[in-house]
């Protein structure tokens, strides 16, 4: 009976899920009875079937649907509207949601319709899904098959949601198409999931891929034989991984995404990847981990406790490009296992208990810092460093360091600086960079290792060791030198394996370190300025004799070989060491000593011929009081490096280029000798002024910031700010009118005090120039011109002018050039009795101080600029010829007419008494200038009023010029001709004379 029921059952669930299939008899709509084989619209447990033959009219979804199952056959379609689709059938077979050669599109692109399908297998093959996707399967023991038969082509995102005991299966026999961006999501479960298998085809990702991942299962991702490409970003979050993983054979291009892999337990094999990402993180419990032929972009970090000690972390074959950071518990880290691998940034490797190897058996390389942090069993067997940049090791555990290939070729001067003791175990090849080591860091040969290819662009500066000899018996060359030069020094062999002796060259005058070159032996004469090396013999008993290299250098000449010595620095004085041989010529060799060593210390060349004097004494005061921090004394180069005293030093001093910051700086001569640190603070006013004519020159090659131009007498003429070092020879000139201010020939009056600045080499750029006046020269000034001083000091401007009368008294003749600089872009410090005035300029030329000029007396024909006194983001000039303002353009006369500062150029008469004035932010008005020219008779060549040598602007007044005849003029003038002016200005002691037949007009 129990049968007979079971069998019933069975019988009756058949019965109620009967298949319906679409035949669109009578339109698309889903909804519509007639469509339907059954003439009824499939309900919630309705098993669905879409033929792929006989069909006018493909069904369109026009509400969201559930059903039993979806079965579309080869060549039917369904457009979805944007809906969704839910399965409910969870028993029995055929379940879930299969479509074989069918075209499914979604047209809504705001919309993602969901096809749920919560039982039984699920197979897309051979179909173009078109529009946005997502698929979910939560049924125990199931699976989701893509592709198994045919590819997928899938226009637009798609995304799959695998929940409890499914597996899931993409582009494993068949390689997809996805245009666009897939995501695939396993929540986490209790129930673990059977496995996915994804991408072993290779398909292909045109824009990101995302993996999220939370289960206990196993989880392969990707081919070595079908590789997976990838357009867009790359984003993984993979959690709990316990049973297998690999990471295979995947391809991106777009920086941006991250891959987060955790808590994995289980053999992973990462395997041909090139991965663009900015970080790439893996933690993992236990097992090993492979990373093969792989390329990363992005920060790379490896964490691992793995309390197994037969477990593994290997690496080979990758490229880095980024910081990498590998760490582990009491597993083994080998990296460059078969093949090496490269690290474009910083590479970091930490084993809390097991073992490193870098460089197992092929040697990696490193552009940035090399860090390893162990207690025990560190084996570096060889490393590389290669780049333009610096490169830092450090050893941050316990255990000795010892390195077998040291291969250096930086390029672009960029260093390795040792930051604990390395031992070399097999050999060195210097190719390109220096190794920086200290006598602590030290770079120590062991018995039997040399090295190759030392050179002034690749060497060590700083301590080399050597232990033990060579074999054969040979002598071993310390590749020592400074940061620009190779110096090396050769120790015959120790035969004595224990022996150790170390050696540094010091690019370093001797006596700056305590070893007075003026204490030497009456054997000897010079000995040498430019360095010197430290030889020591650290354990044994062993005495070697020893080889000096030279090389040309500024500092010292080597006119005759056989003249030199070995000088020895006995603790007291230096030690005639002789000559026991020299090889090479004047302009490089070496020399070995004649009487033996016992004791060892400091060695230096000794009878060269020096070229560079060497002061060893205070540095004098500048014009302010302060020390000068450096000082030209001759020789080469032309400005000394001894060190400074302890004090504070004045920001306005002469001083060198600086290292750091506005707050801290050292000394360098063409060597980058570095001299004592020194603190800077703001300058104290300087006191001694000049007061008549005179000028003061410097030499700005190699200076930096307020320099002061001083006179024969030490008075301050004034300072210049050159930032960039390329000045050369610099004069700055002070003119002095005999009176109270000074009065140009136009009439306009200025301060008793002009400058003029000249260089050697055009300034680069904007330079700062300081200017002082005294507050009695002032006053005077402001006194004798009321009207330009309405606000004093404040008031005053300041005219660059460059032109052929640039000297003495401002002229603005044809062919000059004149700027005026507003009292804004002025920076005025009250010094007590002076103001200092700082302006900014981009080239020298004559300076004048003068009020607020708004009428202009100028030369018709000249060049003028006037600024704005308004800073603002928009400008607008406008002129007014006596009917009101009006916008100007640029043109012949006209420059800069939408700029801060309006240029006349070459000005015609036919100007005059026009006013000038800017718009700033469509709204405010600069100050007003109103133009004027004037001609002064001068009568320096004759009487001829027709000579334009006699007129002050060098050409003949017309009727838009105000003539001027002053007294004293050793000419006055006669008119030989008709002439229109208009007006003149007869003052008293002058007078004109108009010959007969001839017309003087005066049209005002």
């Amino acid at each position: 009976m129990k049968k007979i029921l079971l069998l019933l059952s069975f019988i009756l669930s058949t019965t109620l899920m009967y298949a319906q299939t679409w035949d669109g008899s009578a339109s698309t709509d889903w909804n519509t009875a007639a469509n339907w084989s059954t003439n009824a619209v499939p309900a919630s447990n309705g098993v669905v079937i879409i033929p792929g033959v006989g069909i006018t009219n493909w069904p369109v979804l026009a509400n969201d649907i559930t059903i039993g199952r979806l079965t579309m056959n080869s060549g039917s379609q369904l457009n979805t509207g944007g809906f969704n689709i839910t399965l409910t059938i969870t028993t029995g077979v055929g379940g879930g949601c299969n479509i074989t050669g069918a075209i499914v599109t979604n047209p809504v692109p705001a919309n993602t319709s969901l096809i749920s399908c919560p039982g039984g297998n699920s197979n897309y093959n051979g179909s173009t899904f078109n529009g946005n996707f997502h698929f979910s399967n939560s049924s125990v023991s199931e699976a989701t098959n893509e592709a198994t038969t045919a590819a997928n082509t899938w226009n637009g995102n798609v995304s799959f949601t695998i929940d409890l005991g499914q597996s899931l299966s993409l582009s494993n026999t068949f390689a997809s198409t996805f245009n666009g961006n897939l995501t695939i999501t396993k929540p986490a479960n209790p129930l673990d999931a059977a496995g996915f298998t994804l991408f072993s085809a290779g398909p292909i990702i045109t824009g990101n891929l995302t993996i999220n991942f939370d289960d206990d299962a196993v989880l392969s991702i990707g081919s070595t034989t079908n590789l997976t490409r990838i357009e867009g970003q790359v984003n993984m979050n993979l959690n709990n991984v316990s049973s297998s993983f690999n990471l295979l054979g995947l391809r991106n291009k777009t920086a941006g995404g991250t891959i987060v892999i955790n808590n994995l337990d289980v053999n992973t094999n990462i395997d041909e990847d090139s991965l663009v990402v900015n970080t790439f993180s893996i933690t993992q419990t236990a097992q090993n981990l492979n990373f093969n032929d792989s390329y990363i972009k992005g920060n790379f970090t490896f964490v691992t406790t793995n309390p197994d000690g037969s477990d593994f972390f290997i690496l080979r074959n990758c490229f880095f490009d980024g910081d990498v950071s590998c760490t582990t518990g009491i597993s083994d880290i080998i990296e460059g296992d078969i093949a090496a691998c490269t690290y474009t940034g910083n590479a970091s490797f930490t084993s809390n208990g097991g073992s490193i190897v870098i460089s197992n058996t092929d040697t990696s390389s490193f552009h940035k810092n090399l860090t390893v942090n162990t207690p025990s069993g560190l084996t570096i067997r060889g490393a590389k460093f290669i780049g333009s940049t610096n490169s830092d090791f450090t050893q941050v555990g316990t255990q000795a360091v010892s390195i077998g290939r040291l291969i250096m070729e930086k390029t672009g001067g960029a260093r390795l600086t040792l930051n604990d003791p390395v031992a070399i175990t097999t050999a060195v090849r210097f190719t390109g960079g220096n190794i920086y080591t200290t006598a602590v860091n030290y770079l120590r040969f062991n018995h039997l290792i040399t090295h190759t290819g030392g050179s002034n662009s690749s060497h060590v500066v700083g301590t080399v060791q050597k232990l033990g000899g060579l074999s054969p018996a040979a002598p071993f060359t310390f590749p020592t030198g400074s940061e620009v030069s190779y110096n090396p020094i050769t120790k015959s062999n120790s035969t004595v394996v224990t022996d150790l002796f170390s050696a540094a060259y010091i690019l370093q005058n001797p006596t700056s370190d305590g070893y007075n070159t003026d204490n030497k032996a009456g054997t000897l004469n010079n000995i040498s300025e430019a360095g010197y090396w430290n030889v020591q013999r650290l354990v044994g008993t062993t005495n070697v004799t020893l080889t000096l290299g030279f090389a040309s250098n500024p500092y010292e000449q080597y006119p005759v070989i056989a003249n030199l010595k070995v000088a020895h620095w006995n603790g007291a004085q230096w030690d005639d060491k002789g000559n026991g041989g020299t090889t090479g010529d004047p302009t490089a060799g070496t020399i070995i000593n004649s009487t033996g060593f016992t004791a060892y210390g400091p060695v230096a060349l000794a009878n060269m011929m020096p070229t560079y004097f060497y002061d060893y004494s205070n540095p004098g005061t500048g014009p302010d009081g302060t020390p000068v921090k450096i000082k030209g004394i001759g020789g080469w180069p032309g400005y000394q490096t001894k060190q400074l005293p302890a004090g504070v030093y004045s920001a306005d001093s002469i001083y060198l280029v600086p290292n750091a910051t506005a707050v801290s700086f050292k000394l360098r001569d063409i060597y980058n000798v570095e001299k004592d640190d020194t603190t800077i603070t703001a300058p104290v006013a300087p006191t001694v002024y000049i007061s008549a004519n005179g000028n003061g020159i410097k030499n700005f090659t190699g200076w930096r910031h307020y320099v002061y131009l001083t006179n024969g007498s030490n008075e301050i003429i004034g300072a210049i700010d050159d930032n960039d070092l390329t000045l050369g020879n610099t004069t700055m000139t002070a003119y002095f009118s005999t009176a109270n201010v000074a009065t140009a020939p136009n009439g306009n009056i200025f301060l008793k005090r002009s400058f003029k600045i000249t260089s050697q080499f055009a300034p680069t750029g904007t330079k700062r120039v300081r200017f002082y006046i005294s507050k009695t020269e002032f006053n005077n000034l402001a006194a004798a011109d009321t009207a330009s001083f309405p606000n004093g000091i404040n008031s005053l401007t300041i005219t660059k002018y460059t032109g052929p009368q640039e000297d003495s008294l401002f002229n603005p003749i044809p062919g000059g050039n004149a700027t005026i600089i507003p009292n804004s872009n002025i920076i005025i410090a009250d010094l007590g009795t002076m103001y200092s005035l700082d302006i900014d300029v981009t080239g020298f030329s004559g300076f004048y101080i003068g009020g607020n000029l708004s009428n202009l007396n100028i030369c018709s024909g000249s060049t003028i600029s006037l600024p704005s006194n308004i800073t603002g983001t928009t400008y607008q000039w406008q002129a007014d010829n006596g009917s009101g303002y009006v916008n100007i353009n640029d043109g012949p006369v006209y420059g800069g007419t939408a700029t801060n500062t309006l240029t006349l150029t070459n000005a015609p008469g036919t100007l005059y008494g026009y006013k000038f004035r800017c718009v700033i932010n469509g709204g405010t008005f600069s100050q007003e200038y109103t133009i004027k020219f004037t001609a002064l008779w001068q009568g320096a060549l004759n009487n001829a009023w027709e000579n334009t040598a006699n007129w002050s602007c060098g050409i003949l007044p017309d009727a838009n010029t105000d003539v001027v005849l002053n007294g004293g003029k050793p000419n006055f003038p006669q008119v030989n001709s008709n002439v229109t002016v208009r007006t003149l200005q007869l003052n008293p002691g002058s007078s004109t004379i108009v010959n007969t037949g001839f017309t003087l007009t005066v049209l005002k």
